[in-house]
């Protein structure tokens, strides 16, 4: 298994789409769920929603593939739960409901950047959800990998 490969845990909440940005449930369940809070600490970003084939209704106690570093699409919070517009280059956070928003992180802040997520790879204006080339309600991003 090489650095970028995904790895698989049991995800406690229901994912109705790809993009969420997760954490450890507990120390000691092994288990993950989508962040609930500002600057939890994050696990990866789910690959896939756990649909039911049949009834194509998110299920909650599924298995799911996350991916912990490199480049990917997650969740963008909405404008109106916003800080503020991102730039490219800007450190991204956890939110909440699994979805990122900018970090306050500057070399005189530094300890806000271990609460960072990865960083920006698209713009968003302040009120929109549409980023600069990219897909509404989603921000392509970097993941700072864990731990780094």
């Amino acid at each position: 298994m090489n650095e970028n490969d995904p790895f698989s845990y049991e995800c406690e909440t229901a994912l109705d789409d790809a993009g969420y940005v997760l954490t450890f449930k507990d120390a000691t369940s092994g288990k993950v769920k989508i962040v609930d809070g500002a600057g939890e600490p994050a696990v990866g970003v789910n690959r896939m929603a756990t649909l039911n084939p049949v009834t194509l209704v998110a299920e909650a106690n599924k298995v799911v593939s996350i991916l912990h570093n490199g480049v990917v699409l997650a969740k963008l919070t909405p404008h109106g739960n916003r800080a503020g517009s991102i730039a490219i280059g800007d450190w991204v956070s956890t939110h909440t409901d699994g979805m990122i928003d900018e970090l306050e992180a500057t070399f005189t802040n530094i300890v806000n950047v271990d609460k960072a997520v990865g960083i920006a790879l698209q713009a968003v204006g302040d009120a929109s959800d549409l980023p600069t080339g990219g897909l509404s309600g989603y921000l392509l991003i970097w993941l700072k990998p864990r731990g780094g």
